[in-house]
């Protein structure tokens, strides 16, 4: 099995990730940021139970983790918004690039890295949930 590494300086030292099982280690330099990865990752492979490396495994690697995209509901104007945000892979509305906020609709597909969303509003211009008399 191959594992991707990927090292960034962080301050004053370094920050090792596996993205593909979203593990992370640290060390002052290069070589002990990744020789601290390395046996993370083994105490992982080590510890973990069969279905959560299988979990992670099988996860989409091209997704980060959090704050890849936002989907967010706009009270005044009645309508969906998809905004690309901290991921280091693109987002996509219905094929074309996201890079500001944008306009979605019911049965638009959101993909992010090799994972398709299709997206389904429950609120719309012709009904929002205050609409609903108690």
């Amino acid at each position: 099995m191959q594992l991707t590494a990927i090292i960034e300086r962080e301050d004053s030292g370094y920050v090792a990730l596996c993205p593909q099982l979203d593990i992370a280690s640290q060390g002052e330099s290069v070589a002990e940021a990744r020789e601290n990865l390395t046996e993370a990752l083994e105490l992982f492979f080590e510890t973990a139970e069969r279905s959560e490396v299988e979990r992670r495994l099988h996860g989409d690697a091209n997704v980060s983790r959090a704050n890849h995209a936002r989907v967010a509901y706009d009270p005044r104007e009645r309508r969906w918004m998809l905004s690309h945000c901290d991921g280091a892979n693109l987002t996509y509305l219905n094929g074309e690039v996201v890079m500001a906020a944008v306009p979605i609709e019911s049965g638009a597909q959101i993909q992010i890295g090799e994972t398709t969303l299709r997206f389904q509003a429950f609120c719309s211009q012709e009904f929002d949930w205050p609409d609903v008399d108690d």
